[in-house]
């Protein structure tokens, strides 16, 4: 289920990463062609769209490719907001190189270096912000009240508290601890190093926790317990 999850989320950055390159490519186009009409920076009018269509085929093809190479699309939804940002530095850089290798080779003196450059900037800002839907979407989809996936972890050992530190990591992916339950007489003290304040409940109280957070909020919700 994860396999196929993951494989639809690639094919999704796939497809939104060629939208993102098209859009990209138009409004690099577009803004040059602007520059040009008016002189700015010394820069005079360029070949019309139909010319600069094979850069756009290209494109689409050398930056997936990239992607692949790099790792880009593989669970991206586990992926840290760090390396997709570095995922997206990369595939923007080597793609721009790939184009102006290919067009070195084909001698391609007729593209513009100002729009390719123009392309590259938009790319990236693009992509960026493609990934970044695709973080802050993934997140707020995950971690509605009827995603959450809630935990239990009876014992508060150091191996409780590692587990627990786990949790409190995968939050972003709809994990939610809910408090440690002991099985003694005396209260334990609560695991320390924690970023949550989470209860510490007897075992006779753990039918009661799971229907406050099971029947009421989420009857689909099913709660796992896990011995530490």
């Amino acid at each position: 289920m994860f396999s196929r999850r993951s494989r639809l989320v690639a094919l999704t950055c796939v497809l939104n990463d060629a939208i993102a390159t098209t859009l990209a490519f138009l409004l690099a186009y577009l803004i040059r062609v602007w520059v040009g009409q008016r002189g700015l920076l010394n820069l005079h009018g360029i070949y019309g769209l139909r010319t600069y269509l094979p850069i756009l085929f290209a494109a689409l093809i050398l930056f997936p490719c990239w992607g692949y190479v790099l790792g880009a699309y593989r669970q991206v939804e586990l992926r840290r907001p760090r390396d997709l940002a570095t995922d997206v530095v990369k595939m923007t850089a080597l793609g721009l190189l790939s184009l102006l290798t290919g067009l070195f080779l084909f001698k391609g003196e007729y593209v513009s270096r100002s729009f390719l450059l123009a392309f590259a900037v938009m790319q990236f800002l693009l992509l960026a912000g493609n990934r970044w839907l695709l973080l802050v979407g993934g997140t707020w989809f995950r971690t509605r009240p009827g995603r959450l996936r809630h935990f239990v972890i009876v014992g508060t050992s150091t191996g409780a508290r590692e587990l627990a530190s786990l949790l409190e990591e995968g939050e972003r992916f709809g994990l939610s601890l809910l408090a440690f339950v002991y099985t003694g007489d005396q209260q334990p003290s609560p695991p320390l190093g924690l970023r949550g304040t989470y209860s510490i409940l007897p075992k006779e109280r753990l039918s009661e926790l799971l229907h406050n957070h099971t029947g009421v909020q989420n009857d689909k919700a099913k709660p796992f317990a896990s011995r530490a």
